[in-house]
């Protein structure tokens, strides 16, 4: 019996020293072999990562590139008659003169890209498995940028009627230099955008514009542009949050072409605040079913 305890402690303390990492260190570099193990493990899913985030932001790029083009068709060419309806109320006063007064409001067209762009917007969040396959992400790809455009492109419209064109050009243009300057720092850096370069991005950028635009155009009001600068800062870091989200939060397949959705659910990041509020109602009351 005793010779059995004996045996017993004896294999606990062979256990208990295999286990002890201290051990390892003397058993032919064990314990060097796991750390490169486990180090090249991390590596790779930084790896991973980066490159996920390249191709996030190349994409992100070229649909943003895409929505101001359709910004300058729908300020200077006919197809803002495709986006807005021209409206003509006259009264007529008791000697009979004739007071007319024109107006514009968005056409059909918006009101159907709004609730395309919307279903898309959700369907590329909740549904990705749907989306993920060739040849739909394609032709989601395509509906998405072309109806969103159109959606954009109205909300941009009204923009520069009420405030003039620069004040759309000045807030999308350097909304547009910080995703490309971005994507080149993806590329150049080979890490994702942290807080810190990102605000400094951001901020560079946007109160470089806004000061550029103080000194230039004195006839502008002020609280028009101070309305631009906010703009640019919001989508800026909102752009930064939502990126971030979306990559840690285990929805997307980094090893995949997930990063397609993921651009598109970028581009239309005006209609993500929605998303975010749906999902956060939805979970409130799936946990309280529960």
């Amino acid at each position: 019996m005793n010779n059995n305890i004996n045996n017993y402690l004896l294999n606990q303390n062979d256990q208990q020293q295999y286990i002890n990492p201290q051990s390892f260190e003397t058993q032919n570099g064990q314990t060097q072999k796991m750390n490169q193990f486990q180090n090249q493990g991390v590596f790779q899913d930084q790896q991973i990562r980066v490159q996920f985030f390249k191709n996030l932001y190349c994409f992100l790029f070229f649909e943003f590139l895409f929505n101001l083009v359709m910004i300058a068709l729908g300020i200077y060419t006919d197809m803002i008659f495709w986006l807005l309806r021209l409206y003509e109320i006259c009264y007529y006063d008791e000697e009979n003169y004739q007071y007319c007064f024109y107006g514009v409001e968005p056409s059909w067209l918006f009101y159907v890209s709004l609730f395309i762009s919307l279903i898309l917007q959700f369907m590329l969040y909740f549904k990705g498995n749907l989306v993920r396959n060739a040849p739909v992400n394609y032709i989601v790809l395509i509906l998405q940028i072309v109806f969103f455009g159109f959606t954009f492109t109205t909300i941009n419209i009204f923009w520069a009627l009420r405030l003039l064109p620069i004040a759309v050009w000045i807030t999308w243009g350097g909304t547009f230099l910080i995703i490309g300057v971005f994507t080149i720092l993806a590329f150049l850096q080979k890490r994702e955008i942290s807080w810190q370069v990102g605000a400094i991005v951001i901020l560079g950028i946007s109160l470089t514009l806004f000061i550029i635009w103080i000194f230039t155009f004195h006839y502008y009001p002020l609280w028009a542009k101070f309305l631009s600068l906010v703009v640019i800062l919001i989508y800026g870091f909102y752009l930064i949050l939502e990126t971030r989200l979306m990559m840690s939060q285990g929805r997307f397949n980094l090893y995949t072409n997930d990063y397609l959705i993921g651009s598109l659910l970028l581009n239309g990041l005006m209609l993500q605040p929605l998303v975010r509020i749906f999902e956060i109602l939805s979970n409130a009351f799936g946990n309280r079913s529960m």
